[in-house]
């Protein structure tokens, strides 16, 4: 779960998502954030069938000026195989 503020002067409104995996699912429950107020973004990532160190990103897309990015690190690890680095 990430929890933001909105900083700026006016609403934020959150449009879409876009992820680089389809392993990565997002809700956001409330999509207009007031200046001043807290923001809710719940990811899932799902890890089936990775092994090893991985890296995802997700492009929030509202009316800011630029798009924001949130960004997973993990280290995936499987008990019936073992990779050294």
């Amino acid at each position: 779960t990430f929890t933001f503020t909105n900083s700026g002067n006016s609403d934020l409104e959150i449009y879409d998502t876009e992820s680089d995996c389809g392993c990565i699912k997002v809700a956001i429950p409330q999509k207009t954030i007031s200046p001043g107020k807290n923001g809710v973004i719940e990811v899932v990532f799902n890890s089936g069938g990775m092994i090893g160190k991985q890296l995802k990103t997700l492009e929030i897309q509202s009316n800011s000026k630029e798009p924001k990015h949130l960004i997973i690190f993990a280290e995936v690890e499987n008990e019936q195989i073992e990779i050294k680095y």
